[in-house]
């Protein structure tokens, strides 16, 4: 991590999350962080190997298969992956944050028909058949070579997750994770954007947009093309704040409202999400 920069917790959501800042004031256009190749996993030079090829989540295979054994997966000398892994979310601390991906297929049956949210449930459930594909074409392969061990679906799943929750594009084709760079939270209103060289010398860097103030925290907009509303974050990433603001119609929160959402942690932050967005659709009928 540069000298300069902090982890610190910030509040998101009604909650404390964990962010980057620097101490120091940061200028536009000035380079913040910079990630060399050595410390990011990528799936760029992975497709061709039997047991990745034609696989949809190669990536999310790949950091399963390591975290099996993360001492040896990053390298002798590399203990920046080392500690990585360690520091990353296990599945319950994931289905406890809310990742819709890690949360029980029952949990998320009352979003169904819902407006706004029925993509969610839709979104996972294909997302574990297209892994179950790829974990039947992973074991097949490793069986017959004998280099790896097998995976099981929970762990699969858990790769998988990661990379949908932390990882960046790179190019057009390429997928990328990185200690450090998944530590910089998302807004509509960023101060910072990642820009991503591929290849052998690949660098993944954190550019500032505009003037930053020490201790400030540093946000980039995860989805900057498309800046989607709000449940499209929710259906990603688990998280309900720093999208544009944006009130639901009173249809839409009448049938939302009606579905009388939580129990579960993924089934809570729904309901934070409507109350939230139907109170905006609330005030603004009222003005």
């Amino acid at each position: 991590m540069a000298a300069d920069l902090q982890v610190v917790d910030f509040p998101h959501g009604g909650q404390q999350v964990r962010g980057l800042s620097s101490k120091a004031a940061i200028k536009k256009g000035q380079e913040i962080l910079s990630v060399p190749q050595p410390v990011m996993l990528t799936d760029e030079f992975k497709l061709t190997e039997p047991r990745f090829k034609g696989t949809k989540s190669p990536l999310g295979l790949y950091l399963a298969e390591l975290a099996k054994d993360p001492d040896a997966a990053a390298g002798k000398g590399n203990e920046v992956l080392s500690q990585w892994f360690r520091s990353l979310p296990t599945m319950q601390e994931a289905r406890e944050a809310a990742i819709p991906l890690a949360a029980k297929e029952e949990e998320l049956q009352p979003l169904q028909g819902l407006p706004r949210l029925a993509q969610l449930p839709q979104s996972v459930s294909a997302q574990r058949l297209s892994l179950v594909k790829d974990l039947e074409h992973y074991n097949h392969e490793v069986a017959k070579s004998g280099e790896h061990a097998a995976l099981t679906f929970e762990e699969a799943l858990w790769g998988a997750m990661m990379v949908r929750t932390r990882g960046f594009s790179c190019g057009e084709d390429v997928s990328v994770v990185a200690p450090v760079a998944d530590l910089v939270n998302h807004s509509h209103q960023p101060n910072a954007r990642w820009t991503c060289d591929s290849g052998k010398n690949a660098k993944l860097s954190l550019i500032a947009k505009e003037d930053i103030k020490p201790g400030e925290e540093l946000l980039i907009n995860y989805k900057a093309q498309s800046n989607p509303g709000a449940e499209v974050y929710f259906k990603i990433y688990g998280f309900t704040d720093g999208a544009k603001p944006e009130a639901w119609t009173s249809s839409e929160c009448g049938k939302l409202q009606a579905a009388q959402l939580g129990g579960a942690p993924v089934l809570d932050r729904a309901k934070a999400l409507v109350a939230e967005k139907c109170k905006l659709q609330t005030l603004e009928a009222s003005m």
